[in-house]
């Protein structure tokens, strides 16, 4: 767990100003919206911004990341 910690403070210190900035904070799968345009191909929006903030771009990337991977993990497993 240790080495995880390390890791995620040099990923941490390694953000530079410019990957600040206005952020969703709360990018989950009900708050995508998918649909197939008619002249343009797919398009792909979100939507409830109320938690809307400054912070790191990359915790957006976390967030919808965290939701996928809490999908994909069996009930069974999480139980303990």
């Amino acid at each position: 767990m240790r080495a995880v910690i390390e890791r995620a403070r040099a990923a941490r210190d390694a953000l530079r100003p410019e990957d600040f900035g206005l952020q969703h904070a709360d990018l989950h799968q009900e708050n995508y919206l998918f649909r197939d345009g008619r002249t343009d191909g797919q398009y792909v929006g979100a939507i409830d911004f109320d938690d809307c903030g400054p912070g790191a771009y990359v915790s957006d990337l976390a967030v919808t990341l965290s939701e996928l991977h809490a999908r994909t993990i069996p009930r069974s497993a999480t139980r303990c």
